[in-house]
């Protein structure tokens, strides 16, 4: 999954955590009630700050991830090249100067 996936689906947890911290914190009658239900809204934040660093750290394991596996893969091309290169020489040039150094009947 990219990272862009990864990122929207951050902003989608946060946007639905929004929209159910604002609809569990509608205020009960009576100071204690208030009190309680402050003491819950800050609770269900710090759980939903836990959850997005959490899942911040796990992009950017993935993001480090990426970037391990795209330079692995540039170095097997490069690799790759260089073999060919060499079979190149070593089969006399290129198939197209191979095909021309074939004598015409």
């Amino acid at each position: 999954m990219s990272t862009a996936q990864r990122l929207g689906q951050v902003g989608l947890l946060l946007a639905a955590l929004v929209g159910v911290t604002r609809a569990w914190s509608a205020p009960p009658s009576g100071a204690t009630s208030v009190r309680a239900s402050l003491v819950r809204s800050d609770h269900r934040v710090a759980q939903h700050q836990a959850e997005v660093q959490r899942l911040q750290r796990a992009i950017a394991r993935q993001q480090t991830q990426s970037r391990q596996a795209s330079e692995r893969l540039r170095e097997q091309d490069r690799q790759i090249a260089e073999l060919q290169h060499q079979l190149q020489a070593l089969l006399g040039g290129s198939p197209a100067q191979r095909g021309a150094k074939t004598p015409q009947p």
